[in-house]
């Protein structure tokens, strides 16, 4: 990403694939996330990534929940840690009036809150999202190619999606979309 982002003299996020959350994940400050995610080791900053886009960005969280409400019928109900008495962030969800921790949700939820988080904390221009339809059943499959076209228009950003899903590709229109064989 960080060669793709030199050529075309524009910020450039690749997200990949999540690996899972971290029952309880200590506070990461900026140093720390930044060298994690250097080393692909995203599910140790999961929420601590969170938390960061809260307290820098709180209207990103609500359109966070503005997308998750429409794909999942959730919201991240709270991010929450205290420096002087936390060791862990706590992230939680609401799902039917209940709330649950984010470690209990399914693993297509927690990778579009991963995606979105990191795509609103770095706010590229380019958007380079690998298999995002990974985790998720066909109908939320169908309905990622909206997300991410609203996400990206959002942003003023480019959108590039590498998908195997019938479902997400025929969300787009067939000009749009390119085929390697």
């Amino acid at each position: 990403a960080k060669d793709v982002a030199k050529y075309l003299g524009a910020t450039v996020a690749f997200i990949p694939g999540l690996v899972g959350v971290l029952v309880e994940e200590p506070f990461a400050p900026a140093a720390r996330r930044n060298s994690l995610a250097n080393q692909g080791r995203y599910s140790e900053i999961f929420r601590s990534s969170l938390l960061q886009l809260k307290e820098r960005d709180g209207d990103a969280v609500a359109k966070i929940n503005q997308w998750l409400t429409g794909l999942f019928s959730v919201e991240v109900s709270s991010i929450s840690f205290n420096m002087d008495k936390d060791e862990f962030v706590t992230i939680r969800y609401r799902q039917d009036g209940i709330e649950y921790d984010v470690v209990s949700s399914g693993s297509g939820l927690q990778q579009i809150i991963q995606v979105l988080t990191y795509l609103y904390l770095t706010k590229p221009r380019v958007l380079l999202i690998d298999e995002p339809d990974a985790h998720l059943h066909s109908k939320l499959q169908a309905r990622l190619g909206d997300l991410f076209r609203k996400v990206a228009a959002d942003l003023n950003a480019q959108l590039f999606v590498s998908t195997h899903s019938l479902d997400l590709i025929d969300t787009f229109d067939t000009e749009h979309v390119i085929v390697v064989d």
